[in-house]
């Protein structure tokens, strides 16, 4: 597999950005990042940066580490609302190397509902206006998979990289 430039995966929380990319890892060669953990090994947990700072400060940080991502990285994972930011957004739209990993609302919900994630923590009606308002730059991305099973996913995944390479 000949990669040329950097594919990102975006998503709503829940979907399996994180797992999906460790499939990845495991199954291939590529140089992949998680971009939610990168900046947490630099910066400490993303709820306590939140708790702290806010989300605003937070979104500043994903932006500026967003553009340090190296150039050997082939695959990077977003965090959920990295597209929020107009900046990282036109990038990926303009390279066309945006990847949506589509989970409904409803099954991603009970996902997230208990876990750390600062704005799932808002609850249920906030979640949802969230997931409402991200879904249209997530749609817009170039490729799109609906969510199935794990390997599908992976495979769906390593055959659009393939796939936008070979041209």
């Amino acid at each position: 597999m000949k990669m040329n430039k950097c594919y990102y995966l975006a998503g709503f929380m829940g979907v399996g950005k994180s797992t999906i990319l460790k499939k990845i890892i495991e199954k291939t060669e590529l140089s992949c990042l998680d971009l939610d953990t990168s900046i947490e090994e630099k910066h400490g947990p993303i709820k306590e940066i939140f708790e702290k700072n806010g989300e605003g400060y937070f979104r500043e940080l994903e932006e500026k580490e967003f553009f340090l991502i190296e150039p050997e990285y082939k695959l990077v994972a977003l965090g959920a609302g990295a597209l929020t930011n107009d900046n990282i957004y036109k990038f990926i739209l303009n390279n066309q190397t945006g990847i949506y990993i589509e989970e409904e609302f409803e099954t991603l919900w009970p996902r997230i509902q208990n876990s750390d994630r600062p704005l799932a923590k808002q609850g249920y009606d906030f979640a949802k206006n969230l997931f409402n308002h991200r879904k249209l730059r997530y749609e817009n991305l170039n490729s799109k998979i609906t969510k199935s099973s794990l390997n599908d996913v992976v495979q769906s995944i390593l055959n659009i990289l393939d796939e936008k390479n070979d041209k």
